[in-house]
């Protein structure tokens, strides 16, 4: 009796495991109902639902209609509104389509006459579709396609690459790129369901070959009702420091309802200015809401994180995709120093006296400490500590005359006279400012800008010549030299 029950409770877990991989709304359409006498056909109905079968980019002469192969039957060909004349005799016969004996999504036995080609006058670079009619929405769970380069000549082992992309009112859901090898008779299961795709409500099913590629055959098209929808309801920045000069930020994705699946290959970025390199790094949560991260990569501008597709996410989505969030401002660009000036008017200036002279950055700045100034003032170099301009993009420097202080046009030492001297200059978002000052004598620094000139020497008496010894009367001269 207990083995009973624990084969009874595996069995249910297997029932159960395919309910939720393959679901329990699904239709496998084989195209059997199809006889020689209907020609090549573009439509067809599968449980009550009319698709069409579209050929995106025929052209007369270079590729086939896509439609449904049958034995006997009579080929379309791009430019021709009525059948060829030929019968299908060309690329396929009968008997190598997929077998309609299945056991399950990719056990089929035997093989069937019917199947979608693209075969009369096959061509490369073709691209074809499943579609629905109306509109409505359909999710895709299997399908089995043949790709070759050589026409189609069956049956064929010649295997080639081919892109799906599901879409829905003509914009781009999801794109899958199987691995095929050529197992039923030349065709390749191709699951979506494994892949991640099986729940993404679609209106249309496209496939497309490879450059090399010139015929591509479907079968058994396997799919499904329209998986439970939610809406993506807001993208914010998680964090409330904006600009910012992070190597990463992160983002609050927060969906209607509960989820699963969420990857970092359903996200997007919008990026403006100078980024680059930037990436989704890694997505974590659960139910309804998500954590995005994102590497902000080089450079300067805005990033902005965008839902771009539902691929893989367990409900699919009923806002317009893509749904664009907030961007952050990145700013990683240092600030750096465009020109030394002086409020202090043109002049020559003693001692005691008192010379503003203003070091402008790129960006406004923030001071911390007493960042310092040194001019070249003769035989002693004159430093000057930071005065005032914290919050601006302008520093100002007071440098006092100091004695013995000398120069005929007044400038700093070299580019590097400005230092931190223990403290900091930077940006609003922490970039340190590049101290480099314009060479002197340049342009724009300040002794290009400015003609100021110090003497702070001190005149002192070296010697005192006086006359001789002698009687000096009334009127004679007295010559005293004072150096």
């Amino acid at each position: 009796m207990k083995k009973n029950y624990q084969l009874f409770i595996a069995f249910f877990l297997l029932l159960i495991t395919g309910f939720v991989q393959y679901g329990s709304a699904q239709t496998t359409e084989t195209f059997e109902n199809f006889t020689s006498a209907s020609g090549k056909p573009t439509s067809f109905i599968s449980n009550s639902q009319s698709f069409n079968i579209v050929t995106a980019n025929c052209s007369k002469d270079v590729g086939g209609y896509f439609g449904v192969f049958i034995p006997g039957g009579k080929y379309f060909h791009c430019g021709q509104s009525e059948p060829n004349s030929t019968t299908s005799t060309g690329p396929n016969t009968g008997g190598y389509g997929v077998g309609t004996n299945c056991a399950s999504a990719t056990a089929c036995s035997g093989f069937s006459n019917n199947f979608i080609d693209n075969g009369y006058a096959p061509g490369v670079n073709q691209i074809y579709a499943i579609k629905t009619s109306n509109a409505a929405s359909f999710t895709i769970k299997s399908i089995f396609v043949y790709v070759s380069t050589n026409n189609g000549t069956a049956p064929s082992t010649v295997v080639a690459g081919a892109t799906f992309r599901g879409k829905k009112n003509g914009i781009t859901q999801f794109t899958f790129v199987p691995t095929l090898t050529a197992n039923s008779n030349g065709f390749t299961f191709v699951d979506f369901v494994t892949a991640g795709y099986g729940s993404v409500n679609i209106d249309e099913i496209e496939v497309q070959g490879g450059s090399t590629v010139n015929y591509i055959g479907l079968d058994n098209f396997r799919w499904g009702s329209t998986a439970a929808t939610t809406t993506i309801n807001s993208i914010v920045r998680a964090s409330s420091t904006n600009p910012t000069n992070q190597s990463s930020v992160t983002y609050t994705a927060t969906f209607g309802a509960s989820v699963t699946g969420v990857n970092t290959a359903n996200f997007s970025l919008s990026t403006t200015g100078t980024i680059a390199g930037a990436s989704v790094t890694s997505v974590s949560g659960s139910g309804s809401t998500y954590t995005v991260t994102v590497n902000t990569g080089s450079g300067s501008g805005t990033i902005g994180l965008n839902l771009a597709n539902t691929a893989g996410i367990s409900s699919s989505i009923s806002t317009t995709l893509p749904f664009s969030g907030e961007a952050y401002t990145i700013d990683k660009s240092a600030p750096v120093v465009t020109s030394v000036n002086a409020s202090t008017a043109n002049g020559t200036y003693k001692l005691g006296d008192i010379i503003s002279v203003q070091v402008n950055f790129s960006k406004n700045v923030t001071v911390t400490g007493t960042p310092r100034l040194t001019f070249e003032t003769g035989t002693t170099d004159q430093p000057v500590n930071y005065s005032s301009g914290s919050g601006t993009a302008t520093l100002t420097f007071n440098y006092t005359v100091s004695s013995g202080n000398i120069s005929s046009d007044l400038d700093y030492t070299s580019a590097t006279a400005l230092a931190l001297n223990g403290g900091t200059i930077k940006d609003a978002v922490g970039n340190d400012a590049v101290l480099t000052l314009v060479t002197p004598g340049a342009a724009n620094s300040l002794g290009n800008n400015k003609a100021i000139v110090i003497d702070g020497v001190v005149p002192t008496v070296n010697n005192v010549t006086v006359p001789s010894n002698t009687t000096y009367k009334l009127a004679d001269n007295l010559d005293f030299v004072v150096n």
